[in-house]
C-alpha cells in the first residue's frame, strides 16, 4: 500500500510537469537583455518615437527591412506612441545624404529629431536572420537584433537591448502555437522587446 501511494504521488508530479510544458513551452525562454545606461527624456513618457533602418549584418538582403517594418508595426499597435513615417525617415536621412545601413551623426540625429519631433530615436542592428524565404528548408528558423534607443538632444545611447530567439522555443503541444517562418519569429520578438521596454519604464504617453 505503502510503495502504491509512492507511485501515486510520482505519476501526479509527472503529469503537472507535463501540463506545465504543454502550457508554456518545452524550451527555456529568456527575456530581452536590457542595459539602461542613463533615463529617458520626460521621465519615460515618450509620445514620438523614430524608428531608423536598421543594419543588416546577416546573409539575407531582405532582413532589415523585414524586422523594421514588423517591429514599427507592433510598437504602433500598443496605442501607447505616435510611431514617424518610414517614407518621411528615409525622405530626410536621403536629405542629408545617409545612405540605409549607414551609421548616423550627432548632428544628423538631432536634426531629424527636430524635423520629426522625437526625442528619441530606435537604431538596430540585425545581427542573426536564418529560416527565411531564401533559406526556407534548409535552416532552422532563428533571430538575433540590437536596438538601441538614442536621445536626439545629445546623440547618446540610453539604452541598449539584446534578444535572440528560435522558432524551437515557442513549439506547443500538438503544433499549437508553433511558430514556422521568420515573420512570425519577428513579431513575437518585437513584442517581447516593446513589453520589456515597458516594463523597464518606456511609459504610456498621455493626451497622445
Amino acid at each position: 500500500m505503502k510503495k502504491f501511494k509512492i507511485n501515486n504521488y510520482w505519476r501526479q508530479l509527472i503529469l503537472i510537469t507535463l501540463l506545465h510544458m504543454i502550457a508554456t513551452g518545452c524550451s527555456f525562454k529568456e527575456s530581452p537583455t536590457v542595459l539602461q545606461l542613463a533615463a529617458l527624456p520626460d521621465e519615460g513618457q515618450i509620445c514620438q518615437i523614430t524608428v531608423l533602418p536598421f543594419i543588416n549584418q546577416t546573409e539575407s538582403k531582405t532582413a532589415d527591412t523585414l524586422f523594421y517594418r514588423i517591429f514599427t508595426s507592433e510598437l504602433l499597435s500598443t496605442g501607447n506612441y505616435l510611431i514617424s513615417q518610414e517614407g518621411d525617415v528615409r525622405k530626410i536621412l536621403r536629405q542629408m545624404r545617409v545612405f540605409i545601413g549607414q551609421q548616423t551623426s550627432l548632428e544628423q540625429v538631432r536634426s531629424l529629431g527636430g524635423r520629426l519631433g522625437s526625442k528619441i530615436v530606435v537604431s538596430g542592428t540585425i545581427i542573426e536572420m536564418s529560416g527565411n524565404d531564401e533559406q526556407r528548408g534548409r535552416q532552422p528558423v532563428s533571430l538575433a537584433v540590437i536596438l538601441r534607443i538614442i536621445e536626439t538632444d545629445s546623440g547618446r545611447t540610453l539604452w541598449s537591448t539584446y534578444h535572440r530567439r528560435e522558432a524551437k522555443q515557442y513549439q506547443k503541444f500538438l503544433h499549437f502555437g508553433k511558430i514556422n517562418t521568420i515573420a512570425e519569429l519577428s513579431k513575437v520578438v518585437s513584442q517581447e522587446i516593446i513589453t520589456a521596454w515597458i516594463n523597464k519604464g518606456l511609459k504610456i504617453c498621455v493626451g497622445k
